[in-house]
C-alpha cells in the first residue's frame, strides 16, 4: 500500500492562525506586529494625525524630489515620505519642530536608517 506523501503536515500553519486570530484578516505577522506597535506608542500614533498629514502634504508639495537622490547623483525621483532631519527619538515636542526633508522611500527606509542607527551606536 503507498503512503501519502504528498499532504502536507496542518499543525505548523495552525500555531500561525491561532497566534494573530484576533488580528483582521488579511494582515500578515509583520502588519499585525506594526499594528500593535503603533497603538502602543504615542509618537507612533501622532503619524496617523490630521495634523501630520498636512504637514507632509506641504513638505512634499514644497519639495517634490528626493533631495538625497539629487545629492548623490542629480537623478530626479519624486518624494513620497516626510522625513524629520534630526531624529526625534520619541520626542513629541522635536516631531512637531522639524525640520523635515523629502525623501524617496528607498532612501528613507534604507540609507537614512543606516545612517541613524550608526549615530546612535557611536
Amino acid at each position: 500500500m503507498p503512503r501519502l506523501t504528498a499532504l502536507k503536515p496542518k499543525v505548523a500553519t495552525l500555531d500561525t492562525r491561532l497566534r494573530y486570530a484576533e488580528q483582521p484578516l488579511g494582515l500578515t505577522p509583520d502588519q499585525a506586529y506594526g499594528r500593535v506597535r503603533r497603538q502602543s506608542s504615542p509618537v507612533d500614533r501622532l503619524y496617523t494625525s490630521s495634523r501630520w498629514r498636512a504637514v507632509r502634504a506641504e513638505q512634499l508639495s514644497r519639495e517634490p524630489l528626493c533631495c538625497m537622490c539629487i545629492a548623490e547623483d542629480g537623478r530626479a525621483v519624486t518624494a513620497t515620505v516626510c522625513d524629520h532631519v534630526t531624529p526625534h527619538r520619541g520626542d513629541v515636542v522635536a516631531f512637531w519642530a522639524g525640520p523635515f526633508q523629502s525623501l524617496c522611500a528607498h532612501h528613507h527606509n534604507a540609507a537614512k536608517q543606516r545612517e541613524e542607527n550608526a549615530a546612535a551606536r557611536a
